[in-house]
């Protein structure tokens, strides 16, 4: 009997840096039954130019290209619709997966609708940085997980899921970042299984993660807070999209991510008027 069919969504834009590594590691998973689906969103570097000749080695590699650019939440959108497989890998084009993480997701999804695992931050250059996402928050799993809501810890790069999700998810809603909002869908299905065991080596860009801090170091002048004010949420971030590292949540009045950070003000609020003055000043800090 033949594995089932993973449809692996890459999606890129100016990652000629990195792509190569990425696609390596795709390429060799112990899972062979995949088909690898590369979207790329306008890149004006060589990524375009690295994926066709890996596709030339691979006929597994599909190359898509947006005529201009969609941003993050579009792009993974496009690139799910466009997927064959049971199974959907989101996959960020500057990580590098263990060989058998798709092997190891299959095997724990069970009857869930999403799987996940951990991964270690590495930096810029991919060296490791002591750390891990999972212990930096917890991690929820289970079926009708309200704190998926709130507090998301289901990373796209690390996850695998049903496709049989995507009408219940699809489109995702402005403001929410695609792996969270996966992640509630799936919650509010079948279920969200976690395994306690890195797959990833996910890198954390130091150019995003100055300016998170400087933002961060405005938010804390500016409103009042202090360090313990802020707790991780895992919000993925590269260069490309270092400008998108603050929101409002527009379903939960008066939360705010910043960057990898979450805080949420005081509804009475430095003034009078509440919650419209968390949000003017929390703006003047950006």
């Amino acid at each position: 009997m033949s594995s089932p069919l993973v449809s692996v969504a890459l999606c890129t834009c100016n990652g000629e840096a990195y792509i190569e590594a990425q696609l390596a590691s795709v390429l060799a998973q112990t899972h062979r039954e995949l088909e690898l689906l590369v979207v790329d969103d306008a890149s004006t570097d060589r990524t375009v130019e690295i994926v066709e000749e890996a596709a030339r080695r691979d006929q597994r590699i599909q190359l898509h290209r947006n005529p201009e650019r969609l941003g993050v939440n579009a792009n993974f959108a496009r690139a799910f619709s466009l997927c064959r497989g049971d199974f959907i890998a989101p996959c960020d084009q500057d990580d590098v997966w263990s060989a058998r993480k798709l092997e190891t997701l299959m095997a724990a999804i069970g009857d869930a609708d999403l799987a996940y695992g951990d991964s270690a931050v590495v930096d810029s250059t991919g060296r490791p940085t002591g750390s891990t996402l999972g212990g930096q928050r917890r991690m929820v799993r289970g079926q009708g997980n309200v704190a998926l809501a709130f507090e998301n810890s289901v990373s796209g790069h690390a996850a695998l899921f049903r496709n049989t999700l995507l009408p219940q998810a699809l489109p995702f809603p402005e403001g929410v970042w695609y792996d969270g909002w996966l992640a509630f869908a799936a919650s509010q299905r079948a279920g969200v299984v976690y395994v306690d065991e890195v797959m990833v080596d996910f890198r954390r860009h130091e150019a995003a993660q100055t300016r998170i801090d400087e933002i961060q170091a405005r938010l804390m002048a500016n409103l009042g807070l202090v360090d313990d004010d802020f707790r991780p949420v895992p919000v993925l971030f590269n260069e490309v999209d270092s400008g998108l590292v603050a929101a409002f949540n527009p379903g939960i009045q008066n939360l705010v991510t910043v960057g990898d950070r979450l805080f949420v003000p005081d509804p009475e609020g430095p003034a009078d008027d509440g919650v419209d003055a968390w949000q003017r000043a929390t703006l003047e800090s950006l």
